[in-house]
């Protein structure tokens, strides 16, 4: 058949596929039509034993009518063979040869036409109808009738004489199989517009001169084919097991007592970042900075410092305590004078920019409190030592981007260091603080929903007190749900609660499970400690770096019968479930520490209390805006309260 290529408008074939219950049939028949474009190439003169034209013809084209027959084979989706049997029109006009000197024109043409068998291989490589084919053909003269004009006077017509009877040569061409099937039919139908070439090799027209000819052919077809029948396999109904919901475990961890205030004595750590701003190597307006009259007057447990004027509410004083880091390591470098470090600076611009960072560190240092500049090292960097992004964690985003451009103090001075039992520490000496601490967040009731993540859609919870009187909260998504304890008394001084947690399953089914729980609220203010530990980005085995700290400094100011409240925190980067998991994570592990401390050292009665927030925001103890911010929100909180 001829090389099909076909030009698609919106159909799709599904030749080779399955429709139903049927398969596509392996024999197919049709027929064909298309038109023949004739490329004559060459000379003729002797047309034949009485007509001798006076002028020589070279060259010519014509247009001839092409129709077929054919069946196909066609056993697979990607290779199928063909036979074609055709009349083969090739007729055409010789180019018009002026005669002179009167420049009148002579004229041939000719009817040639052939009988011609074309089988060919056709190859379907993407299985969407598209398909290439080529072959071999041969040709049978049936027409050999010319035309001869000269002056338009003189008419001669006769037959090719010396003609080639017989010709063999090849054709290549490309298609489409588009499928017109209703489905269920059994009968397949196919349309096929295709363009063929038909080459001008053994393509000699006479056995005398030098006449061949090639052609290009367009045209389509129409096939038909039988599909084949499917063996309908019985079908066995197989009985549905249902599968088991996951159990869902609801719980109430609730203070026994929901403090207004409470006085904190703080062991605050300090940070020894200083971060920078992008584009820029100056030490930032945020850090409080001092004039050489003013640096031997600074008092860390006053904090002489300016406070910056960004920082308000309940977290003012603390920030403010890191807002004087550079003031800090100044006063306590004059206090130890054999105390050394190296500022190590990361930016992204490279080692040259992160140096000039570091060196502007130092300068200060040194031109504002005299400290000796051999006592004071700088090293650049493009990333730091500890990068808030680490191979494997994902996306670097934005914000950790920021996070890294900074300037690390290091210290390998015992003097400076904090007691964590480790040579290699980073971490300086805390400051101690005396805060107050309005509606502590250890007053907050803890909903457990373990499970509720894979099991439920969603979850509500519904608060009742001994009146009758109902709180709805959600619906929420995650495993824990916070409740300030102030927020469930409201203006009441004590309540018996009960607390239905109702949840729906991915099946559809409501599940409900009960608590009970009770608060009492005191006015009076408390006394308290209070001490944080740090966590570098993604870690939570880094609290072992504190061991030391937890067992030889937090551990022994425990008192009998104390309750211990340790609370992990996060920042705001990263997946909210994978937030949870490491807040917990860095709880359960302080808390880990501290109670095998205290059991060896014979303390009675003390409970222990671990609680994650993840990056809840309304429970961070810091807001998540600026990179310190986020930094000193990877922690974990402990406080030492009474029951």
């Amino acid at each position: 058949m001829p090389v099909i290529i076909l030009i698609v408008f919106g159909f799709t074939s599904v030749q080779g596929q399955d429709m139903a219950d049927r398969k596509a049939p392996i024999w197919w028949w049709g027929v064909s039509a298309a038109a023949n474009m004739n490329m004559y190439s060459g000379s003729t003169q002797m047309l034949s034993p009485r007509v001798f034209t006076p002028l020589t013809f070279h060259n010519g084209f014509g247009v001839g009518p092409y129709g077929s027959i054919f069946g196909e084979f066609r056993p697979s989706s990607l290779w199928a063979i063909m036979l074609n049997g055709s009349f083969d029109g090739r007729g055409g006009m010789w180019k018009q040869v002026p005669i002179p000197p009167s420049g009148s024109q002579q004229e041939l043409s000719t009817n040639l036409s052939y009988v011609s068998v074309e089988p060919s291989f056709k190859l379907m490589p993407f299985r969407n109808g598209f398909y290439i084919f080529l072959g071999p053909e041969v040709n049978f003269n049936v027409l050999k009738r010319f035309k001869f004009e000269e002056n338009e006077t003189s008419e001669v017509k006769d037959n090719f004489n010396k003609m080639q009877m017989t010709m063999f040569s090849a054709q290549a061409g490309v298609g489409w199989d588009i499928d017109l099937s209703a489905p269920f039919n059994p009968t397949w139908y196919e349309i096929s517009p295709f363009v063929s070439y038909q080459s001008n090799f053994g393509k000699e027209v006479r056995k005398v001169e030098g006449w061949d000819m090639s052609t290009v052919r367009a045209g389509v077809a129409f096939k038909f084919g039988k599909s084949r029948a499917i063996p309908v396999k019985p079908v066995v109904e197989v009985p549905v097991v249902p599968i088991p919901e996951k159990e869902v475990n609801f719980s109430v961890i609730s203070p026994s007592t929901v403090m207004m205030m409470r006085n904190v004595k703080e062991t605050f750590p300090v940070r020894n970042y200083v971060f920078f701003d992008s584009n820029s190597t100056a030490i930032p307006a945020k850090y409080a900075t001092l004039t050489k009259e003013e640096a031997p007057g600074f008092r860390e447990d006053q904090l002489l410092g300016p406070e910056p004027l960004h920082i308000t509410g309940p977290v003012a004083q603390e920030l403010n305590v890191y807002y004087n880091v550079l003031n800090i390591i100044g006063s306590r470098m004059l206090s130890y004078p054999n105390a050394s470090i190296t500022l190590i600076g990361s930016n992204p611009s490279g080692e040259m920019a992160g140096n000039a960072m570091a060196q502007k560190v130092k300068d200060y240092l040194v031109s504002t409190f005299g400290i000796a500049d051999s006592r004071i090292t700088t090293q650049g960097r493009a990333r730091p030592l500890i990068p808030s992004e680490e191979a494997g964690f994902g996306v670097y985003t934005n914000q950790q981007m920021v996070e890294d451009n900074r300037v690390d103090i290091v210290s390998n001075s015992q003097d400076l260091l904090m007691e964590t039992g480790t040579n290699d520490s980073t971490l300086m000496h805390p400051v101690q603080l005396v805060t107050e601490q309005e509606d502590p967040q250890d007053n907050s009731v803890s909903f457990k929903a373990d499970g509720a993540t894979e099991a439920l859609n969603s979850w509500t919870l519904q608060i009742t007190d001994a009146n009758g009187k109902v709180q709805n909260y959600g619906p929420y998504m995650q495993d824990q749900v916070n409740i300030a304890g102030k927020t469930i008394l409201g203006n009441d001084y004590t309540g018996n609660y009960k607390a239905v947690m109702i949840g729906q399953t991915r099946t559809g089914n409501e599940v409900r499970k009960e608590s009970t729980f009770s608060l009492e609220r005191k006015d009076e203010a408390e006394t308290g400690l209070r001490f944080s530990i740090l966590f570098d980005f993604d870690k939570y085995v880094t609290v072992q770096t504190y061991k030391d700290f937890l067992t030889n400094i937090v551990a022994p100011l425990i008192p009998d019968s104390m309750k211990v409240i340790i609370q992990g925190h996060t920042d705001i980067i990263g997946q909210t479930d994978y937030n949870q998991q490491l807040s917990e994570d860095r709880a359960k592990e302080a808390k880990d520490i501290l109670s095998t401390t205290t059991m060896s050292e014979g303390k009675n009665g003390v409970e222990y209390v671990t609680q994650g927030f993840g990056a809840d925001e309304s429970k961070a103890p810091y807001p998540n805006k600026l990179p310190e911010e986020r930094s000193y929100n990877r922690t974990v909180i402990i406080s030492v309260v009474p029951k």
